[in-house]
């Protein structure tokens, strides 16, 4: 399944590397070893994700990768390099508002203008928290 979104960006890793410090919250989150990043709207992407895996994230979190993909029109989202593991690619997450609900959705970046959802979750207590202090 896959759905065509206008006009959003995604950064490299690199790129949110060097950004992390600048800002309070990214210092306050690099100390956890996590880099956050702004995006800015300039290109066409495609968003994309595994039929059964939507499934079974909207049976698991209660979240459609339908209502996730929305996160990607908010400007106001924060989105993290996610360096946990190694998983084999690149992942991001980015917590956003779907439907005046903020929510914490991973995903990686396919062929430089394809997102492939991973999974989606109504964002926890401290990753709202988070959102609201990254955009008073």
């Amino acid at each position: 399944m896959s759905l065509v979104m206008p006009e959003v960006s995604i950064d490299t890793k690199k790129r949110a590397r060097e950004a992390r410090v600048q800002h309070p919250t990214r210092r306050a989150l690099a100390g956890l070893g996590v880099t956050t990043k702004r995006s800015y709207t300039t290109a066409t992407m495609e968003i994309e994700w595994d039929a059964d895996k939507a499934a079974r994230n909207l049976t698991k979190h209660g979240v459609s990768f339908e209502d996730a993909a929305l996160v990607f029109y908010d400007s106001n989202r924060v989105e993290a390099y996610d360096g946990r593991a190694d998983y084999g690619e690149d992942r991001w997450a980015t917590i956003g508002l779907a439907y005046c609900a903020v929510l914490y959705v991973v995903y990686t970046v396919r062929h430089e203008h394809t997102i492939r959802l991973i999974s989606a979750r109504k964002a926890n207590a401290s990753e709202r928290k988070h959102y609201r202090q990254a955009h008073p």
